[in-house]
């Protein structure tokens, strides 16, 4: 199904960005965030709505929107198959949830290590080849 613009009209913002999401992008029809990968931001949304116990602070942490959060949320809860919030305010998690603050944490802070470790030698990094580069053998 393919929304044009004058059927978002008149829906509100939280509706507009759901839609935004449904929204056919081509013959693969993958949608935006379902594609079926976590996304890092998924998870700082979920450490900074529990950590602050509201999806607005949240938002204004993350300089994002509270549907954006809401929704990053929902997708981490849908690729996870468990519920971690009770969608209510203030924030409260479920005991799923709780479990899985040290796990988000944790897996934030080893990604934000690696990526301050400097870049390997030249001898070291793996040769990068774009699409013109890599033949097919016949």
């Amino acid at each position: 199904m393919t929304l044009n613009e004058s059927a978002l009209q008149g829906l509100c913002k939280f509706c507009m960005m759901r839609a935004l999401d449904h929204i056919e992008i081509g013959e693969g029809q993958m949608r935006r965030e379902d594609d079926g990968q976590l996304r890092l931001v998924w998870l700082e949304a979920f450490i900074a709505a529990a950590a602050l116990e509201s999806y607005s602070l949240a938002a204004r942490r993350l300089g994002t929107s509270q549907p954006s959060v809401t929704r990053y949320i929902g997708n981490l809860e849908k690729w996870l198959g468990k519920i971690l919030v009770l969608h209510a305010h203030p924030v409260r998690l479920t005991d799923d949830g709780k479990a899985f603050v040290p796990i988000a944490e944790g897996a934030i802070k080893t990604l934000t290590e690696w990526r301050a470790i400097p870049p390997r030698t030249p001898t070291e990094a793996p040769v990068k080849r774009s699409a013109k580069d890599i033949r097919l053998k016949r």
